[in-house]
């Protein structure tokens, strides 16, 4: 039973590509999310590809420094 449905919904996590917060993303994911991951490490487009073959989800990946505006504007338009 799913007590946490997510489904229709996109979560943006930080730091997405590895660690942390890559499993908090699986954890979002395996609700029903779908998930952006955005992080400064060249390895983010692997572990969205990673995450969409491991929950199916639908899944973004941006390379952004979150501490500057400029590349935050630059990933989301």
């Amino acid at each position: 039973m799913n007590l946490l449905d997510l489904a229709g919904r996109v979560a943006v996590v930080t730091g997405g590509a590895r660690g942390i917060g890559y499993s908090l993303a699986t954890a979002l994911a395996r609700h029903g999310a779908s998930v952006a991951l955005l992080d400064i490490l060249p390895t983010v487009d692997e572990a969205a590809d990673r995450l969409r073959d491991e929950t199916g989800a639908a899944t973004f990946a941006a390379r952004v420094d979150v501490t500057d505006p400029a590349s935050v504007e630059d990933a989301t338009g």
